[in-house]
């Protein structure tokens, strides 16, 4: 059984390429979660380099590295746990990538995105497993994104039944700045499939 938390839903700005400001308004905005009190806080997508971001492929730092540490930091200083979305360098390999940071300021588990966009498919590497770990909160999961779509909702459906009463899942959607939220209410893609599996485990 899950215990009742209070989630934070980091929603700052992400700008391509801006490593020091991005990880900047990611400090702040955990500092803000605490100052909520917050039990925990979920950043977005890729929040240190932007989703897409062409020369990910030279900027982007291994896990642990300079910017998993900084956001480790950060999460020790204000005592509460975090989700991050980050780019992940491995050899010669990038991948998008989360990672869930204890209160103590430890990695307690990281995830890459399996269900890559066309768009994304020359950058990334597709992440091929899942993972659920125990955090100071219950046993939990990642998926990021488009992970999410009903077609991958296989993906939830799998942590579900590994255990996870939390599934934690950054994301760097967004919307045209015309678009119509009461004709075409943004979420609704995958929120009914997200509905029927919280109905189906309890996650």
């Amino acid at each position: 059984m899950l215990k009742s938390i209070r989630v934070g839903m980091g929603q700052m700005l992400v700008e391509g390429g801006a490593l020091e400001a991005n990880l900047e308004r990611a400090i702040a905005f955990i500092e803000e979660a605490r100052e909520r009190v917050c039990d925990l806080l979920i950043l977005p997508e890729c929040l240190d380099l932007g989703w897409t971001f062409a020369d990910s492929r030279n900027l982007a730092q291994p896990i642990p590295g300079q910017v998993s540490e900084i956001l480790c930091e950060g999460a020790r200083r204000s005592g509460i746990e975090v989700v991050a979305g980050v780019t992940e360098r491995e050899g010669d390999r990038v991948y998008n990538a989360s990672i869930w940071i204890s209160k103590q300021g430890e990695i307690l588990g990281r995830h890459r995105k399996i269900n890559l966009l066309d768009i994304a498919r020359d950058l990334y590497t597709p992440g091929f497993s899942l993972s659920v770990f125990e955090s100071s909160i219950g046993p939990v999961g990642m998926t990021i994104c488009a992970d999410n779509f009903p077609e991958s909702l296989d993906l939830a459906r799998s942590l579900a039944r590994m255990g996870a009463r939390l599934i934690a899942s950054p994301c760097a959607w967004a919307v045209d700045s015309d678009h119509d939220q009461r004709t075409d209410p943004y979420g609704d893609l995958w929120r009914g499939s997200y509905g029927a599996l919280t109905r189906e485990w309890e996650v």
